[in-house]
């Protein structure tokens, strides 16, 4: 358990509607981060009063060196005057370790907090006032964004309430403990004001909302309220008992808890003043908290009373005891009470484990209704922050007293009987105490109690009773004998040690058995090999009695290391004895510069594994234990960086990741703001010198920093501006001069865009219909630092309008006229008068719509113009001119081979239409028969005869049609399907190129063959070989023929033949 005793501040809660027309002056904290504050005042004569403001500031931001505050009538909240409060002294206030530095200092790394109070004084004389009370308040600030359970970012308010009609003693209460506090969680943390109170006033503290400006509060996040503001032992139920919950003493301003997580929050304390029962004024304490994550340490431990009775007039006489298993650590003692003639004393510093005494003889004033509480605190050294234990005390006072009649009965074997009577208690609450040895062992008015062993005496009692108080009696008696055991004193042993254990008896009577704690029955036992602290017992009887006893035996100290970490070449020193147990052993190691007692050197030795030896020796047991554990230390990145180059005020923002080796590393700039994601921003700083840094983390995770220091030069004042001053202009505007002070700089843009060193050129601009173009005036200033001026210019781009000619002739009776136009509002279509006789649709489109008349149909072209509507006067239309005709089409007609063909003989068809505008896309003939094709110049057959009716439709490609027809004859040839087939079919059995050969059935006797071509000419006659015919193709063209073979009886066979 760990306590830490601190001032913070309390909230107040007021409701005072005048807050919501309270405005603040304009001047401002810059930008710091307030904890927490303290308002107090104190009278300097007739209306003359010192007024004192104390803001605890967070240093990771910047301090404020002067406030305003505001003075206003409570009653009406009438405006009285506004004051501005220098800085009167500053006091870093952070609670760390000797030898670190705080963020409070600069370049600080070894501590990641810093607190400093501002103090700011004066005294403010006023005049012709016209009521007493006086409300004041500073201009509002911001609370740390680091606040995590919810204000954080939040506006930061606070004020107190004076009556300047208080004639006598008219001053606030002080405060002595600042109400700033960082702490460690899971630690008991106990607040104490430190109130000093000149005026004898009465006090009253409560829990009130924060406010974040002079209207509103603070909200919280979650279950979190201004009564519960961070996580505690017990969350969220804050009326639990010490150390659970959130308590505030109305009385005192103490404030205690135990934070269970890390975090950062704030609370607020109303401080109510009261002169014989007359609220005289009002002041606010705001609170800050931050919680950390701290390294592993034992607490030191309190003995000693918690709960004491007295009488008035009496004296309590109390001790406190001290102890810390961390050999290495001082601990200090200190008592926390709000009583009056109490003497403490301790002696702190004198030795590593203090002491404490206490010592207060209560008067009738101090007789409350509830009892008093004081806290004793002891606090290590460990850093970087001592852990702490809090022993809350409760002392109890009565007033007066009473009797009572007390007997005593004996028993056997040690055992008397202890019985009182209270005689003139009344209707008074009480309670008996009954005290052996300095120890309570009962709190009946009648019990039975067992002396160990046989000898002389002495009880006490106590009588205690509401409003009331006894003097102790004391009962002296000796006993009668009996058995009694003894064993050993506690006893410590080496880790794996073992011991015998052997009770020593008295005063037996008979035959004497024994039972110990592991049931055994022996007479003496063996505690075996010892690795834990044990605890063994053994109960002896005789013939009447038995009597029972114990030994504790320890286990000496195993040694344990926790995980050491992976240090880095570049830091300073870590101490070890953090990272073993137990504590207060000696370390060795072979390089006598890595290690010195026990700490290690990461930067004398350099990197590399350090093998270290850890020896202890137990100082309950004098036993001996060593162990052995490697450390590493890891290389560090080599980091440097350029110079950076000088700065204006107004130099543009630079790129810091180009000056930076290795690439990768962060910077940072000792003005904070004036840096982020690695571009810094001189335009944030004033003229001066700062300081940046450039870190580079490995793999390891060690890092190494590079510092430099930089100049920002005051600014320099530039003008840019065109030569007729204006900013917008269309893209097709001759070159727009550009005129820039002082001289001797250069313009910067997009290369193209920038002609003859001056001048703009918006034809050089991308076709965007409006585009800013941000033109950059760059100057070298003398003192080196190179600084830009910017002008942005307008350019509006000019129409454009382009008419669609890929189709300028129409055969239809409508025709769509596409205008593809850019930058500008609309078109306006006009057909030329006296060219075009037809009629259009609206002609305010992109697109137009043309009806035909008839006149317009092969008359030649005419004219249609289409102009844009323009968006702005900055830019004029442009236009476009359309050459169109109409026509009736593509003019059809075709030619075949011959009008009157035969069966299966081949047809020629020849398109000799004739498209004067567009090529011809599509043929569709039909040839009567059910026959089709979608050639241009087909070739057909027909398979039987008849007249037939030939079509063919063409499409040209602006989608005209045409169309025309024909009729064809078809006949039969010859006789060559009037006679049966007179026997076997014949076959052809071989063909080429040259030859092709039929042959017969050999039962047919052959008298004629006959050769007939598709007009029923007779051809050659084909050589008969072994009833083959050869046919030679030599001389025939290619096409059908008929082969007509007959025999001897007339019967005929015809073969049809195609090559």
């Amino acid at each position: 358990m760990k306590v830490i005793r601190y001032s913070l501040c309390s909230n107040l809660y007021r409701k005072l509607l005048i807050f919501q027309i309270i405005s603040l002056v304009s001047l401002k904290l810059q930008a710091s981060d307030i904890l927490g504050s303290d308002l107090s005042w104190i009278s300097a004569g007739k209306d003359s009063i010192i007024i004192s403001c104390d803001l605890y500031a967070d240093c990771r931001t910047s301090m404020p060196t002067q406030i305003v505050m505001t003075f206003r009538y409570l009653a009406t909240s009438a405006f009285i005057r506004q004051e501005v409060f220098s800085l009167k002294g500053s006091t870093d206030i952070t609670a760390a370790c000797a030898g670190q530095c705080t963020k409070c200092m600069t370049g600080c790394s070894s501590f990641g907090y810093g607190i400093k109070k501002l103090t700011f004084t004066k005294l403010v004389v006023f005049s012709n006032l016209q009521d007493c009370e006086i409300l004041f308040y500073p201009n509002a600030q911001t609370r740390p964004y680091s606040i995590n359970t919810g204000p954080g970012g939040q506006g930061f308010y606070t004020y107190a309430i004076l009556n300047h009609c208080v004639a006598d003693s008219n001053r606030s209460p002080i405060f002595t403990l600042p109400p700033a506090l960082v702490c460690c969680a899971t630690s008991d943390v106990v607040f104490d004001p430190g109130t000093l109170n000149p005026a004898v006033d009465s006090l009253v503290f409560s829990l009130v909302k924060p406010l974040s400006d002079s209207a509103n509060f603070c909200t919280f996040s979650g279950q979190f309220s201004y009564e519960k503001p961070l996580e505690f032992l017990g969350f969220p139920d804050k009326n639990l008992n010490f150390p659970q919950g959130f308590h505030l003493d109305t009385e005192t301003g103490i404030v205690t808890f135990r934070p269970m997580k890390t975090g950062e929050s704030i609370f607020s304390v109303r401080v109510e003043i009261f002169r014989n029962g007359v609220k005289i004024g009002e002041t606010r304490r705001e609170y800050g908290v931050i919680s950390l994550s701290c390294p592993l340490n034992n607490f030191p431990l309190i003995s000693g009373q918690t709960l004491v009775s007295a009488c008035v007039g009496s004296t309590f006489r109390l001790s406190f005891q001290t102890s810390d298993i961390d050999y290495d650590d001082t601990v200090s003692l200190q008592c926390i009470h709000q009583l009056s003639n109490v003497s403490w004393t301790s002696n702190n510093g004198q030795t590593r484990l203090p002491s404490g005494n206490l010592i207060w003889t209560p008067s009738t004033a101090d007789m409350l209704k509830n009892p008093h509480v004081l806290y004793i605190l002891a606090k290590d050294n460990n850093c970087p922050l001592g852990a702490q234990t809090a022993r809350k005390v409760v002392l109890y006072v009565w007033p007066d007293t009473i009797k009572s009649d007390i007997s005593v009965t004996k028993y056997d074997c040690g055992t008397y009987s202890f019985s009182a009577k209270p005689l003139n208690v009344g209707k008074k609450n009480y309670h008996s105490e009954w005290y052996y040895g300095g120890h309570l062992i009962s709190s009946l008015d009648s019990f039975n109690f067992k002396f160990k062993k046989p000898g002389n005496y002495t009880v006490e009692y106590r009588l205690l009773a509401d409003s009331s108080c006894a003097s102790p009696k004391l009962i002296v008696f000796q006993t009668d004998t009996f058995i009694y055991t003894e064993l050993p004193a506690d006893t410590h042993l080496c880790f794996g040690d073992s011991m015998t254990i052997i009770p020593k008896v008295f005063f037996p009577s008979g035959r004497v058995s024994y039972l110990w704690s592991n049931n055994d029955t022996a007479s003496e036992i063996s505690t075996g090999v010892v690795t834990n602290n044990t605890t063994y017992w053994v109960t002896v009887t005789d013939s009447f009695c038995s009597s029972t006893d114990s030994i504790d035996v320890y286990a000496g100290d195993f040694i344990f290391f926790y995980t050491i970490p992976d240090l880095c070449e570049n830091e300073d020193s870590l101490d070890l004895d953090q990272f073993v147990s137990p504590k207060g052993g000696k370390w060795s190691c072979s390089d006598n510069k890595f290690l010195k007692g026990h700490h290690v050197y990461p930067s004398k030795a350099g990197q590399g594994s350090y093998l270290l030896k850890y020896e202890v020796i137990d100082p309950a047991s004098s036993c001996y234990s060593v162990d052995s554990v490697w450390v590493q230390v890891n290389s560090v990145p080599t980091v440097s960086t350029l110079k950076i180059p000088p700065l204006c005020r107004n130099s543009p923002p630079l790129d810091l990741s180009l000056y930076g080796f290795p690439a990768g590393g962060e910077w940072s700039c000792n003005v904070s703001s004036a840096e982020k994601n690695n571009i810094l921003y001189p335009d944030k700083l004033y003229w001066g010198n700062y300081k940046l840094y450039y870190t580079v983390y490995n793999q390891y995770g060690c890092s190494n920093t590079d510092t430099q220091s930089f100049n920002v030069n005051n600014t320099v004042n530039m003008t840019l501006n065109t030569e007729d001053s204006k900013t917008s202009y269309c893209s097709d505007h001759a070159k727009i001069k550009l005129i820039a002070t002082p001289s001797g700089g250069n313009f910067l843009s997009s290369p193209s865009w920038i002609v003859d060193s001056c001048y703009l050129n918006p034809a050089a601009i991308s076709s965007d219909s409006f585009k800013t173009v941000s033109v950059i005036y760059h100057y070298k200033h003398s003192s080196g630092c190179e600084v830009e001026k910017s002008l942005n210019i307008n350019i509006l781009h000019h129409p454009e309008i382009a008419l669609d000619k890929s189709h300028p002739a129409s055969c239809t009776d409508t025709v769509l006229l596409h205008a593809i136009n850019r930058y500008s509002s609309g078109v306006e279509w006009t057909p030329v008068s006296g060219e075009a006789s037809g009629k259009s649709s609206d002609r305010f489109f992109p697109y137009l719509y043309y009806y035909r008349n008839q006149q317009d149909i092969d008359r030649g072209y005419f004219k249609i113009s289409a102009k844009t509507l323009v968006q702005s006067n900055l830019c004029a239309a442009r236009s476009d001119t359309l050459k169109m005709m109409f026509y009736s089409g593509p003019a059809v007609s075709f030619s075949m081979s011959d009008t009157l063909v035969f069966v299966d003989s081949p047809v020629y068809f020849q398109d000799m239409t004739v498209s004067p505008f567009y090529p011809i896309k599509s043929w569709n003939w039909q040839f009567g028969d059910g026959g089709q094709s979608n050639s241009q110049n087909p070739v057909h057959y027909y398979s039987h005869e008849g007249e037939f009716s030939v079509s063919l439709s063409v499409a040209d490609q602006n989608d005209c049609d045409g169309f025309a027809s024909n009729k064809i004859k078809v006949k039969k040839f010859g006789n060559l399907t009037d006679h049966q087939a007179a026997f076997d079919r014949l076959k052809v059995v071989y063909s080429s190129d040259r030859l092709l050969l039929i042959e017969i059935p050999p039962s047919v006797q052959v008298s004629a063959v006959r050769l007939i071509n598709v007009l029923g000419q007779e051809l050659i006659i084909p050589e008969m070989m072994n009833n083959r015919l050869i046919i030679k193709k030599e001389g025939l063209q290619r096409g059908c023929y008929f082969l007509v073979v007959t025999d001897d009886s007339g019967r005929s066979e015809t073969l049809k033949l195609i090559f």
